[in-house]
């Protein structure tokens, strides 16, 4: 309305907004009464979180509640309380106190459906389980998904111990929002809630799809004439597991301190060519470690800025053999400053 009225954005149309009537460069004065509506109180969004039962009975029993029980500025009450006090008759008794109008969210260990929060990700690393599970395991939330899941309890079908029990209760979810402005259309958004996770089908698609090349996983030894990539030609070379499979399957369960000291010297070196956070600084690099398998080859984890300088810093005219016998280059996620160094 300002807008159509020639108001400019800026001081003009702030003192309008505060109450204040403006006159424009022409002389034409605008009335602050004209454009901006009544004053009214806003709502009111309730946070109670009481972590076990011991605290049960002062929070109930709190005056101060007397102020928004049955109050119709109460939009919104989020109970961060664990299910044996939502199951409890008094914390049931204590809900019902605000009355029929309240959205009521409950947020606790079995409220939610334990979906991934960060799903580019997740999916990224169950597509590199899929090619070899004993180099890529799968994220722990996607392994603790369905067992935390299967104890999930749905609110808005929750048959309370008691009579008492709202009316419009659900479960709190990664990313939910309420929305509270306008008042009149206050409401719960789900829009943003990570959707339904399925490793299982995200590793058979990828595993369908042409980009589905397992070579380390079906890989030995036996593949290739020799594990040193300068004797083999770039068009008949499989690559040879770095580490053998035996090995790995005989380390499980007694530490990755036992696995290395069964290595030999010249099988292994891990150096650190970065280090920082960022952005580099005087000591510290820019993340960077490479893994040299001396003949197998070198894997690079992450390339960070001046990772190339630092590789030159330390392995100087060897250098180049170093880049020319690189295998693979792993970046553990798309932020620049693991991958810049590129």
């Amino acid at each position: 309305m300002a807008a159509t009225l020639g108001v400019p954005v800026g001081p003009l149309r702030g003192r309008l907004a505060k109450g204040e009537d403006v006159t424009l460069p022409s002389g034409v004065t605008i009335r602050s009464r004209d454009l901006v509506s009544e004053s009214r109180t806003g709502p009111i969004i309730i946070i109670i979180a009481c972590p076990d039962e011991s605290y049960l009975h002062s929070l109930v029993n709190n005056p101060r509640w007397q102020a928004y029980k049955q109050n119709p500025s109460v939009l919104c009450i989020a109970h961060l309380t664990p299910h044996d006090v939502v199951s409890s008759p008094a914390y049931q008794s204590f809900m019902c106190g605000f009355g029929p109008a309240p959205q009521h969210i409950i947020v606790n260990a079995h409220s939610s459906s334990y979906e991934p929060v960060y799903v580019a990700s997740n999916t990224l690393l169950c597509k590199m389980n899929a090619v070899d599970p004993s180099f890529f395991p799968l994220p722990r939330t996607v392994l603790e998904r369905s067992k935390m899941s299967s104890g999930r309890i749905d609110y808005s079908q929750f048959v309370p111990s008691s009579s008492s029990w709202p009316e419009k209760v659900v479960n709190g979810e990664y990313l939910m929002k309420y929305v509270v402005n306008p008042i009149e259309s206050a409401r719960i958004d789900t829009a943003t809630c990570p959707p339904l996770f399925d490793h299982t089908k995200i590793q058979a698609d990828f595993k369908s799809s042409p980009a589905f090349t397992p070579t380390i996983a079906n890989t030995t030894p036996s593949d290739v004439s020799s594990g040193d990539p300068s004797t083999n030609s770039s068009s008949t070379t499989v690559p040879v597991p770095l580490i053998p499979r035996h090995t790995l399957s005989h380390s499980r369960g007694r530490g990755v301190e036992d696995l290395l000291a069964k290595l030999p010297r010249d099988h292994l070196e891990i150096t650190f060519l970065g280090t920082g956070s960022s952005s580099a600084s005087p000591y510290r690099n820019e993340t960077s470690i490479l893994l040299n398998f001396f003949k197998k080859g070198n894997i690079l984890l992450d390339v960070g800025g001046g990772t190339l300088q630092q590789l030159r810093r330390t392995y100087g005219v060897d250098t180049d053999d170093i880049l020319r016998h690189l295998r693979v280059i792993w970046i553990s996620h798309m932020h620049m400053d693991h991958q810049i160094g590129t």
